[in-house]
């Protein structure tokens, strides 16, 4: 259930107009794709300035519009000046939204963006959006092996390479990313085993 707002907003100095914006389920909607949930240093993890948040709110409704003729309406102009955000972070104005690093809304966003572009054209089926979760999962797979690879600990851990072939198919799951029913290396097809629960090649693709 989304919780947003200002307590006692009207002995703080905000008008009601201004609270119906602060307080309101499109503001809330909005934070929930701009990843801002506090503003300022009152955050538990990831600090999110007054500029920035400003920023990310603009960005928000510029690529999804919630209002006709949006930036002449008030809840636009009250949220792109900077000096109301600088108000919110002020007195404690918050959204259970949370948080998201700069990396992950800007992930998210781009998702977005590419959504809109390739939607109802020939190229809507070649586009798979990746997730932001997917994004560090991958990049921690890759650590991983080259870290125990380049360290040297692997001898510690594994007496063969199945572990390797296990970390990356975990991080980039093949069925998502390569069509496999086609050769996947040297004319061999990579292929589930549903005995030892690996992946191999075959000399067949993956029989339904």
């Amino acid at each position: 259930m989304l919780t947003i707002g200002i307590k006692n907003g009207t002995d703080k100095g905000f008008t009601k107009e201004e609270l119906e914006v602060t307080n309101g389920f499109h503001f809330g909607i909005i934070c929930m794709h701009a990843g801002v949930g506090r503003i300022g240093d009152k955050a538990y993890r990831t600090v999110i300035s007054a500029e920035e948040a400003c920023d990310r709110f603009k960005i928000v409704m510029d690529e999804m519009p919630l209002w006709e003729d949006q930036e002449n309406t008030f809840p636009y102009k009250w949220l792109t000046d900077v000096d109301n955000i600088k108000r919110l972070e002020e007195n404690s104005w918050y959204c259970n939204a949370g948080n998201k690093k700069p990396e992950h809304f800007l992930h998210h966003m781009k998702n977005i963006i590419m959504n809109k572009i390739v939607k109802r054209t020939q190229l809507e089926g070649h586009y798979k959006a990746t997730t932001y979760e997917d994004t560090q999962r991958q990049k921690k797979a890759v650590r991983t092996v080259l870290g125990l690879l380049l360290t040297g600990e692997v001898e510690d851990y594994y007496d063969d390479n199945q572990w390797i072939v296990d970390t990356i198919t975990d991080a980039f799951e093949p069925y998502d990313h390569w069509n496999l029913s086609k050769p996947f290396y040297n004319g061999q097809y990579l292929v589930y085993d549903l005995d030892t629960y690996e992946y191999k090649l075959a000399d067949k693709p993956q029989e339904e």
